[in-house]
């Protein structure tokens, strides 16, 4: 008798201090390249920009939160509300049929993880905000970097790129290395505080792009 309830009491108190959705402490905004991506998959993608992969909510150290409320579903009144908007920032890449079953796997995977801040209508806009704000593409090219087939670019040009217009915060660059040795960036990520609203450094970057020459592809 005495072995259930200690059983039960520790069943007790994990549940009542177990992690709830509203446990993250920054934002990641991942945007990718679409010829990039349409090289390492083997995709057709009109897309000239770039575009939303997520916004995902992080820690500082790992475990990262994800899944975290199963009651919360998709609404899809939210992609009624913000309209063409959603399909031109945040396409499935794969193409625009499956939009809906990529923003929900993007909601219910990371969004609900930022419920006690945001609920879906303003996660979503969070993002787009963001990325329109941001507008990597122009930023790139007032630096003198241009998608082109054969030209790369420095990482550190890059990086430099991006931080003329986010500050001194760190961003992170994902590259690969679909064929022929050339590597391709395929997304760059910058991170927010919690609450979107300024920008912070990147910890924990996965900078596969760090020491090579990096083409942006048309």
């Amino acid at each position: 008798m005495k072995s259930v309830f200690i059983i039960f009491y520790i069943m007790l108190i994990t549940f009542l201090f177990r992690p709830t959705y509203s446990t993250y402490q920054y934002f990641r905004l991942s945007l990718q390249w679409p010829p990039s991506y349409q090289q390492k998959y083997g995709v057709l993608t009109t897309q000239k920009n770039f575009t939303i992969h997520g916004l995902w909510p992080q820690n500082f150290s790992r475990p990262w939160p994800q899944d975290c409320s199963l009651s919360h579903s998709f609404d899809r009144n939210v992609v009624n509300i913000l309209g063409r908007q959603l399909a031109i920032d945040w396409p499935n890449l794969n193409g625009q049929k499956w939009n809906n079953k990529f923003w929900e796997a993007q909601w219910k995977k990371h969004g609900t993880c930022s419920l006690n801040n945001f609920k879906q209508l303003q996660y979503f806009s969070l993002a787009i905000g963001i990325k329109n704000k941001l507008d990597i593409l122009r930023m790139l090219e007032n630096a003198g970097i241009r998608p082109n087939a054969t030209v790369t670019y420095n990482y550190n040009d890059i990086v430099d790129a991006i931080k003329a217009k986010i500050g001194p915060f760190e961003p992170e660059l994902y590259c690969v290395m679909p064929h022929n040795n050339v590597v391709l960036l395929l997304e760059v990520r910058v991170c927010r505080d919690a609450m979107g609203a300024t920008y912070i450094s990147c910890v924990n970057n996965n900078n596969s792009c760090q020491g090579y020459l990096i083409n942006i592809p048309e």
